[in-house]
């Protein structure tokens, strides 16, 4: 990433996008928020287990918080730089005020982050508007836990733009790797979501590192290398002092049990593929509007009129018509999936053949998103995912799915004719709009169709006042 505006930008150039982008978060989430009567039991609030495991080792041994804490029976979490704040939060504000602050907080970071690594406006203000226009992330209106979130997207991206002012470093190397260095142990001690953004980055410090070498860029290609190494480093440190609470991936009948209980490795390959699909379909869709991502006459019309409307045809089957509508949400998946692999591999080829570093950030999101959820992929399929709309399952390639839009409009003329340009960009704008005001009441249909609630449609009506 390079200059693209000129010199930095003056203090009031900005930061009066930052108020806007901050405003747009605002305002939308603001509609989104239902109102107490409407709002599930745990809803913008951790869970009574949660608060109380906190609260219980603030007073008896906080140093057990720098580590995996069990939260409920069997199941831990490792959440120091996330739930703490939240819970710190909770005590002061009530649970809207809660989830506005820790929204605009991610929006903001991703704006200042997209300012600092891009020394663009344009690119920061496209990237936080789209932030602040978000929907992934919609389970917290139901399971208040979900908000942390919004946290890990926010170390993440003081992450990735301190690994991105490492690699560009010309000079001070040793300050800037301690930096990211810095950086990174927030993220690390925010959720194991980081290691889905961890497995992804290690592969594409790989290929920067042969990149490097190929062009000729000996200085970029060792510090790739090194990056990668410090990546998988925290990997290797990590990962054993998570798997000592890991006996929930083994426990039948366990939300997170794994693949490896299978009796048959046909039914383990056959769930992690659907798995992979799943997931990857969660974050390509994110920025899409609600008729493509689940059936309008489901949400419309509901299961029964879909089924009564047979009348009576192989009356002892017609459960099916409905669960056909549910899932007809994997014919979208299939076209996005292919087309986002094909986009892949050009993004590959052409920054293999070009001298470019600019051509290596596709080619990094590319990998983020088709592996952003990788660490998941073993929990054996559940009925809830049959729709797809537990979108925070895919979290870390939501995120970078987000950063991919605001890219491509940032580099529009790169990649669209003049004459189109502003089409394009009023096109993407405007998905972006749709989807924000009309994705939401799918996802609550698609939630309630496999027995899990939903909540947050800003159409409804605005939510109480914090």
């Amino acid at each position: 990433m390079g200059r693209r505006d000129g010199a930095w930008p003056a203090a009031v150039t900005a930061l009066w996008p930052l108020g806007l982008a901050l405003a747009v978060n605002t305002l939308y989430r603001w509609m989104t928020i239902p109102a107490p009567g409407d709002r599930p039991p745990y809803s913008l609030i951790l869970s009574p287990s949660a608060s109380d495991r906190i609260a219980e080792l603030l007073a008896s041994n906080p140093l057990a918080l720098l580590g995996p804490i069990e939260l409920d029976t069997d199941r831990w979490a490792w959440t120091t730089t996330t739930l703490l704040p939240l819970y710190a939060l909770e005590q002061a504000l009530p649970p809207a005020a809660v989830y506005l602050v820790v929204t605009g907080i991610c929006t903001g970071t991703l704006y200042v982050c997209g300012l600092v690594a891009t020394r663009s406006v344009r690119f920061a203000t496209i990237l936080g508007l789209v932030a602040g226009l978000s929907t992934f992330l919609g389970y917290s209106f139901v399971y208040g836990n979900v908000m942390l979130g919004f946290l890990v997207i926010a170390w993440l991206a003081i992450a990735v733009t301190a690994l991105l002012a490492y690699l560009r470093a010309e000079r001070g190397e040793a300050v800037r790797l301690s930096v990211f260095l810095l950086a990174l142990l927030p993220l690390v001690l925010s959720a194991e979501y980081w290691l889905n953004f961890a497995v992804p980055a290690i592969l594409a410090c790989g290929f920067a590192t042969v990149w490097g070498r190929r062009h000729g860029d000996a200085g970029f290609a060792r510090r790739s290398l090194i990056a990668g190494a410090v990546l998988a480093g925290a990997m290797a440190i990590y990962l054993p002092v998570r798997f000592m609470a890991a006996a929930p991936l083994v426990q039948p009948g366990f939300e997170s049990e794994s693949v490896v209980t299978y009796p048959h490795l046909l039914m383990m390959a056959e769930d992690m593929a659907v798995n992979y699909l799943t997931y990857l379909y969660m974050a390509l869709s994110s920025v899409l509007p609600g008729f493509l991502v689940f059936s309008p006459s489901y949400a419309a019309y509901g299961p029964e009129v879909l089924a009564a409307e047979q009348n009576g045809y192989h009356d002892a089957y017609n459960h099916l018509i409905p669960i056909s509508a549910m899932t007809s949400w994997r014919f979208v998946g299939g076209a996005l999936v292919l087309g986002f692999f094909l986009l892949g591999w050009r993004w590959i080829r052409a920054a293999w053949t070009r001298a470019d570093r600019r051509d290596l950030v596709p080619v990094a999101l590319f990998l983020v998103i088709a592996l952003g959820f990788v660490i998941y992929l073993p929990i054996k399929m559940r009925p809830f995912h049959l729709t797809a709309m537990l979108g925070y399952k895919a979290l870390i390639a939501s995120a970078a799915m987000m950063v991919l839009v605001a890219w491509a409009a940032f580099t529009a003329e790169r990649w669209t004719p003049a004459r189109w340009r502003r089409p394009a960009l009023a096109g993407l704008a405007a998905l972006i709009v749709l989807s924000a005001f009309t994705r939401p009441a799918a996802e609550i249909a698609g939630l309630e169709a496999v027995g899990l609630d939903g909540a947050g449609d800003p159409l409804v009506g605005m939510g109480d006042q914090p």
